[in-house]
């Protein structure tokens, strides 16, 4: 497992932070080492990127990348449904709250002012 100090932050692919549920828990996932490139200025004033679109003549051949195994928590397939369950709940509540507020809004907004000064 790779320990990362908590100064450094690292993105991980979607693939790592929603893997499928299994029964051990856990997901092994492979993540590339990272990869660095020079932004020089370009000589012109031709609009074109900073970028450069050539490989590097330093580059390692894809044979040499180093890849590192983690370990992210997954799911348990017994879970499944439960948090399908609780989805589904979730968003009808939201769906008559939002339902609700508009009723209250419009039937007050219907109202006549009564407030007498």
């Amino acid at each position: 497992m790779v320990k990362v100090p908590p100064s450094m932050s690292v993105n991980l692919p979607l693939h790592a932070r929603y893997p499928l549920p299994n029964a051990s828990r856990h997901s092994t996932v492979r993540v590339p080492e990272p990869e660095a490139f020079w932004v020089c200025p370009t000589p012109t004033k031709s609009g074109t990127s900073t970028f450069s679109h050539l490989a590097s003549p330093y580059a390692v051949p894809d044979a040499y990348h180093m890849y590192h195994d983690i370990q992210v928590p997954a799911g348990h397939h017994a879970d499944v449904i439960f948090v399908e369950m609780g989805t589904v709940l979730g968003v009808v509540a939201a769906f008559f709250y939002v339902l609700w507020m508009v009723w209250m809004t419009a039937t007050r907004m219907q109202r006549p002012n009564t407030k007498h000064e």
